[in-house]
C-alpha cells in the first residue's frame, strides 16, 4: 500500500513537470494582459450549459463507483480485496478506452463543426469498434495483483464483462460530449446509475446473494 501510494505521487508530479515544461514556452510566447477585465464574464451563459452537465456526468460516475467499495467492504474480506484487484485492474485497462473517448470526442465535434456527417459517423463506429475488442492479456494482469486461486477466480468471473461494458460507456460519452450532448449524458449517467444500475446490485449482492458478482452489476 505504501508503495502504491509513493506510485501515484511519483507520476502525479512527474505529469505536472512535463505538462508544465511543455506548455511554458508556448505559453510565454502569447502576449498577458495587465489586469483583469470584465470580458471574461461575458458568454457565461452558453459556458455554463455545457460545463454543470459535464461536471454532473463525470460525479455521478464517480461517486458510484466509490458506492461500489463501500458495498463491497460490507460483504466480506476476500470480496473486498478481489474488488480492489479489480478496481485497479480496472483503472489500468480504462486508460485505453479513455484514448479513444478523447478522440472520438475531438473527432465527432470537429467533423459536425465542419458539417461533414458522414465523417462523424465514421468516427463514431470505429471508436465503438475499438472499445468493443476484446482484452485477451487480462488474466495475466490480473495475476500481477493477486496469486491466491480463490481471490483470481472471483476477479476473473468479474471483470471481462464488467470491463467490456465499460469501455463502451468511456466511448459512448466521448461522442456525445463531442455533440455537445453533455445534459443527455448527465441524465443518462443519472438513470441509469441510480435508478438502475444500483438498486439492482444491492439487491443482487444481498438478496440473491450473488456477493461481488452482484456488485457488478453497479456501474463502476
Amino acid at each position: 500500500a505504501i508503495f502504491a501510494q509513493y506510485r501515484l505521487h511519483f507520476f502525479s508530479m512527474l505529469s505536472l513537470s512535463t505538462t508544465g515544461c511543455v506548455s511554458a514556452p508556448a505559453a510565454g510566447c502569447l502576449p498577458a494582459k495587465p489586469s483583469w477585465s470584465t470580458e471574461c464574464l461575458q458568454e457565461w451563459g452558453s459556458y455554463m450549459k455545457l460545463a454543470i452537465p459535464s461536471a454532473l456526468m463525470t460525479c455521478f460516475e464517480w461517486w458510484i463507483w466509490e458506492l461500489g467499495g463501500f458495498f463491497a467492504g460490507l460483504l466480506g474480506e476476500v470480496d473486498l480485496a478481489a474488488q480492489h484487484v479489480l478496481d485497479e485492474i480496472g483503472s489500468i485497462i480504462y486508460m485505453v478506452p479513455l484514448g479513444i473517448h478523447a478522440a472520438a470526442c475531438v473527432r465527432v465535434g470537429n467533423a459536425l463543426g465542419a458539417g461533414d456527417t458522414t465523417r462523424a459517423l465514421v468516427s463514431c463506429r470505429v471508436a465503438l469498434v475499438l472499445a468493443g475488442i476484446k482484452i485477451h492479456d487480462i488474466y495475466l494482469k490480473i495475476k500481477i495483483y493477486v496469486n491466491d486461486k480463490k481471490k483470481l477466480t472471483c476477479i476473473c468471473n468479474v471483470s471481462i464483462g464488467v470491463l467490456f461494458f465499460d469501455a463502451l460507456l468511456c466511448v459512448c460519452s466521448g461522442i456525445l460530449v463531442g455533440c455537445g450532448m453533455q445534459k443527455i449524458a448527465a441524465i443518462s449517467n443519472l438513470a441509469g446509475y441510480y435508478c438502475i444500475g444500483l438498486p439492482v446490485g444491492i439487491a443482487l449482492m444481498f438478496a440473491a446473494e450473488l456477493k461481488l458478482l452482484g456488485n457488478a452489476f453497479i456501474p463502476q
